[in-house]
């Protein structure tokens, strides 16, 4: 019964993930559909090892491995529709930065998994500044791009530094957060406005 529990939380856990997998088929059409859908579909299942993580064996690593995917997807998909402008390299800038610091404060505390979260963390850094710089609404993108990092950063801080009350919350909410407006951002269409 606590293995069907924990599907079944998994599922849930997941739901809202699916629920912007069918906005996105939907809404969006080409290359921009199809990136979306494969990058919410990682994303989601990310969530569905996350969860089930401990109960089902060590899921830990390959739900990394998901969100890396999804990360690179979503990096690959703003890089090849970048425009520039001083906001959007000011935003980039900024996302180095982010994303430098991010890693420099976490990385000494990962022991054993030192490889595999540098490479998440490069990941998620090209998907930071590549909504810095996309042609898609800047303030609904790098948003929900910089919603993920924070999401992420607090999973990391949560599981290798220090765990504190409230971090799945946290994690949560900001990482919905971050899908949601990643989705409204792409849907929003291009903006070639810096």
């Amino acid at each position: 019964m606590d293995q069907l529990s924990g599907y079944a939380g998994a599922g849930i856990k997941a739901l809202p993930i699916v629920l912007l997998i069918l906005l996105a088929f939907r809404q969006l059409t080409g290359v921009w559909r199809n990136a979306m859908l494969a990058a919410l579909l990682f994303s989601a299942g990310g969530d569905v090892l996350l969860a089930l993580d401990g109960g089902s064996g060590d899921l830990f690593i390959a739900g990394l491995g998901s969100f890396l995917i999804a990360q690179l997807t979503y990096a690959g998909l703003f890089w090849t529709h970048r425009v520039s402008g001083t906001r959007r390299i000011g935003l980039a800038i900024f996302a180095f930065v982010f994303i430098s610091v991010a890693g420099m404060v976490v990385v000494p505390y990962t022991g054993d998994m030192q490889a595999p979260v540098m490479a998440y963390i490069l990941a998620i850094g090209a998907m930071l500044m590549g909504a810095a710089l996309c042609d898609r609404p800047v303030n609904r993108l790098f948003l929900g791009a910089l919603l993920f990092a924070v999401s992420d950063l607090v999973i990391a801080v949560n599981k290798f530094i220090m765990p504190f009350a409230w971090a799945g919350v946290v994690i949560m909410v900001t990482y919905y957060m971050a899908q949601y407006f990643i989705v409204m951002g792409v849907l929003t269409g291009a903006d070639d406005n810096g």
